[in-house]
């Protein structure tokens, strides 16, 4: 069931509203949040995909375009500055001609 929607995301753009519950995803039966978060991974981002819901009783297909959702921006963006991080640090602890004093 969608309990909120981001406002202008993907699903108020498509016409979702809350408490519509998502039933299919392409054809394929959805057996729950995990699932259909699990389902619209990288690879269907940005691609449409159709999704069958129950609104009010009512089955209604909606096309949704989805985009990467922000926590999965913020784990990239932290990957990536600890990959700078690490290399950055390395180079720096590499070019010491000695050893921190630990005094």
């Amino acid at each position: 069931m969608i309990t909120a929607c981001e406002p202008d995301g993907p699903a108020d753009v498509a016409g979702l509203i809350s408490l519509d519950i998502v039933v299919r995803l392409d054809g394929e039966p959805v057996t729950g949040v995990d699932d259909l978060i699990r389902r619209l991974n990288a690879e269907r981002i940005g691609r449409a995909v159709k999704l069958d819901v129950l609104r009010r009783g009512q089955l209604r297909s909606f096309e949704v375009h989805p985009t990467e959702r922000p926590q999965q921006v913020v784990a990239r963006r932290l990957f990536f500055l600890s990959m700078i991080f690490s290399k950055t640090a390395s180079h720096i602890l590499g070019s010491c001609s000695r050893p921190f004093d630990k005094s």
